[in-house]
Protein backbone atom coordinates (compact mmCIF):
# COMPACT_ATOMS: atom_id res chain seq x y z
CA UNK A 1 0.00 0.00 0.00
CA UNK A 2 1.46 3.37 -1.00
CA UNK A 3 2.16 6.09 1.86
CA UNK A 4 -0.40 8.86 1.89
CA UNK A 5 1.48 12.32 0.24
CA UNK A 6 1.00 14.99 2.46
CA UNK A 7 0.40 18.63 1.10
CA UNK A 8 3.17 20.97 1.19
CA UNK A 9 0.42 23.07 3.64
CA UNK A 10 0.48 20.48 5.70
CA UNK A 11 4.13 20.66 6.81
CA UNK A 12 4.97 22.88 9.48
CA UNK A 13 7.68 25.24 8.45
CA UNK A 14 8.61 28.67 9.82
CA UNK A 15 5.88 30.28 7.03
CA UNK A 16 3.35 28.44 7.16
CA UNK A 17 0.56 29.33 9.84
CA UNK A 18 -1.18 26.55 11.75
CA UNK A 19 -4.62 28.00 10.82
CA UNK A 20 -3.64 27.51 7.41
CA UNK A 21 -3.00 24.10 7.21
CA UNK A 22 -6.26 23.17 7.62
CA UNK A 23 -7.45 25.56 5.02
CA UNK A 24 -9.44 24.10 1.50
CA UNK A 25 -6.71 25.02 -1.10
CA UNK A 26 -8.25 26.87 -4.43
CA UNK A 27 -8.34 23.27 -6.18
CA UNK A 28 -10.35 22.07 -3.06
CA UNK A 29 -13.36 24.65 -3.32
CA UNK A 30 -12.94 24.36 -7.29
CA UNK A 31 -13.61 20.58 -7.27
CA UNK A 32 -16.50 21.30 -4.37
CA UNK A 33 -18.17 24.11 -6.29
CA UNK A 34 -17.99 21.95 -9.64
CA UNK A 35 -19.52 18.98 -7.56
CA UNK A 36 -22.21 20.85 -6.20
CA UNK A 37 -22.93 22.79 -8.96
CA UNK A 38 -23.52 19.54 -11.20
CA UNK A 39 -25.41 18.07 -8.61
CA UNK A 40 -27.62 20.89 -8.35
CA UNK A 41 -27.88 21.27 -12.18
CA UNK A 42 -28.98 17.22 -12.36
CA UNK A 43 -31.25 17.51 -9.17
CA UNK A 44 -33.35 20.48 -11.42
CA UNK A 45 -33.81 17.84 -14.27
CA UNK A 46 -35.06 15.46 -12.45
CA UNK A 47 -32.76 13.26 -11.25
CA UNK A 48 -31.19 12.15 -8.32
CA UNK A 49 -27.33 11.98 -9.15
CA UNK A 50 -24.90 13.27 -11.29
CA UNK A 51 -21.70 12.84 -13.38
CA UNK A 52 -19.52 15.95 -12.46
CA UNK A 53 -15.86 16.02 -13.16
CA UNK A 54 -16.23 12.98 -14.06
CA UNK A 55 -17.37 11.67 -10.66
CA UNK A 56 -20.61 10.05 -9.71
CA UNK A 57 -22.60 12.46 -7.26
CA UNK A 58 -25.23 11.76 -5.05
CA UNK A 59 -26.19 13.11 -1.46
CA UNK A 60 -22.76 10.94 -0.02
CA UNK A 61 -20.88 13.46 -1.96
CA UNK A 62 -22.71 16.59 -2.12
CA UNK A 63 -22.88 16.32 1.88
CA UNK A 64 -18.77 17.24 2.01
CA UNK A 65 -18.35 19.07 -0.56
CA UNK A 66 -21.18 21.70 0.91
CA UNK A 67 -19.40 21.36 4.13
CA UNK A 68 -16.16 22.20 2.24
CA UNK A 69 -17.39 25.35 0.41
CA UNK A 70 -18.71 26.42 3.98
CA UNK A 71 -15.76 26.25 5.74
CA UNK A 72 -13.97 28.25 2.76
CA UNK A 73 -16.42 31.03 3.11
CA UNK A 74 -15.38 31.36 6.78
CA UNK A 75 -11.61 31.30 6.09
CA UNK A 76 -12.84 34.27 3.45
CA UNK A 77 -14.40 36.47 5.95
CA UNK A 78 -11.84 35.32 8.43
CA UNK A 79 -9.66 37.04 6.30
CA UNK A 80 -11.35 39.68 5.45
CA UNK A 81 -12.30 40.51 8.99
CA UNK A 82 -8.31 40.73 9.95
CA UNK A 83 -7.08 42.66 6.87
CA UNK A 84 -9.57 45.15 7.68
CA UNK A 85 -9.80 45.64 11.45
CA UNK A 86 -12.22 48.00 12.50
CA UNK A 87 -11.45 51.57 13.36
CA UNK A 88 -11.25 53.00 16.75
CA UNK A 89 -13.04 55.81 17.72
Amino acid sequence: MAEPRLRRSMLMTPGNRPDRMFSPTAAEVERAERLVAGYRKALAEGHGTALADGVFVAIDLLIPAERLLQRAALVRARDAASSNPPARA
